[in-house]
């Protein structure tokens, strides 16, 4: 499933697809409305560009990349969706992201 990104830039699934960028980099310091599109970068890196003015966003993490490439062999059409790219959300101590505390606290009985 991995796929070199600038073997040929225009033949990657991944290469113009357009993202939303959600980083704490990104909400302090952005760039234009934070919306990017994925082109090739060096190596097998892929590089993020402001859609805006197409200033240097970053690279897309080789994890979100992966991630991104498997949507698209099972939905091809999420191909012309926005996909929103955060910071990995750091754990609790007790294992979890709080996520699940958050959405179960207006179920108390």
């Amino acid at each position: 499933m991995q796929q070199c990104l600038s073997e040929d830039a225009e033949a990657s699934p991944l290469h113009g697809l357009r993202l939303k960028l959600e980083r704490k980099a990104d909400l302090k310091n952005g760039c234009c409305a934070n919306f990017a599109i994925v082109h090739a970068g060096k190596g097998d890196a892929a590089d993020l560009r402001c859609a805006g003015c197409g200033s240097h966003r970053g690279r897309l993490p080789k994890e979100a990349a992966n991630w991104l490439l498997a949507v698209l062999m099972h939905f091809s059409t999420a191909k012309t969706d926005v996909h929103v790219i955060r910071d990995t959300p750091a754990t609790s101590a007790r294992g979890g992201t709080g996520q699940s505390q958050a959405r179960d606290r207006g179920k108390r009985k």
